[in-house]
């Protein structure tokens, strides 16, 4: 039955492939087109141009934003940072105003009071010389960087939550953590910047376990969207992670014995205890 069309080789036409396509066939030609796309074009794929209205200055603009849907997970880390096929999510999280600098994480970007409008404009608007050029079709690793950090920076002076600003501090980890785990952008550092790099996720982390601690005692719940447990929990990871062994114990404790904890959570906080005392 290949030869079918071969008499059409006469007219031109070579071979037009099989007259019918099986489950197996579909998955080779999938497996085949991602083999061809570069990571980059992967990754473009899935996400598109956004707009937003400035709730500073009301100027219009777009962003780059992740298509709902098209990421698909792969797993995660201890301390909830999701792992996605062929993308790093976190990489899009903060949203910039090219035209005043206002930058929030999507979730706090509408959430600001007139006094936290005026403290940014006095501070942060006031020398705001626009963004660099962005010269690619994703957001690189590098442009992600700078606008979290502008998200911590607008959070600082508009006195934001310890939570909201302990939340930047820990995509900005899960998003060095996402560089030194693609191939791609690995290869451009050497073993002491790799280094470098490794120590500034870390402070990252201090960072953001210092913020949690604070917020947990004196922010209410939701808090970053968990519940109290799923941040109790976290607190615990960033505490092993940041050297704080009896406190990272401690916490998995409450998780373990709590009524409101879900049981999927209570057995990511004994894994987690396991883990801890294993490494001991």
């Amino acid at each position: 039955m290949a030869d079918i069309f071969s008499d059409l080789q006469k007219l031109g036409i070579g071979n037009v492939g099989n007259i019918f396509e099986t489950e197996d066939d579909s998955k080779a030609k999938v497996k085949e087109q991602a083999k061809q796309q570069t990571p980059e074009e992967l990754e473009a794929e899935m996400i598109f141009d956004k707009t937003h209205t400035c709730p500073l200055c009301d100027k219009a603009f777009t962003t780059k934003t992740v298509r709902a849907g098209k990421a698909k997970m792969v797993g995660s880390d201890t301390d909830l940072r999701a792992k996605y096929a062929n993308i790093d999510v976190n990489k899009y999280d903060a949203i910039v105003c090219p035209a005043c600098g206002y930058a929030a994480l999507a979730r706090y970007f509408e959430m600001t009071t007139a006094p936290q409008r005026k403290l940014i404009k006095e501070n942060i608007s006031a020398g705001f010389k626009g963004l660099p050029a962005s010269t690619k079709p994703i957001i690189t690793y590098d442009e992600a960087m700078m606008n979290l950090k502008l998200a911590l920076a607008n959070a600082v002076v508009k006195k934001g939550k310890n939570s909201e600003k302990a939340y930047i501090c820990l995509k900005m980890a899960w998003v060095i953590r996402g560089r030194l785990e693609t191939p791609s952008e690995l290869e451009k550092f050497s073993k002491e910047e790799v280094v470098a790099l490794k120590q500034e996720e870390l402070s990252y982390i201090k960072q953001a376990y210092m913020g949690f601690t604070a917020a947990v005692q004196s922010e209410t719940f939701p808090m970053c969207g968990m519940d109290e447990m799923t941040t109790i929990y976290l607190l615990a990871d960033l505490a092993r992670r940041s050297g704080d062994r009896a406190q990272a114990l401690k916490l998995l404790g409450e998780v373990i014995v709590s009524k409101n904890a879900q049981g999927r959570l209570k057995e990511k906080a004994r894994e987690l205890k396991d883990l801890i005392m294993e490494s001991k």
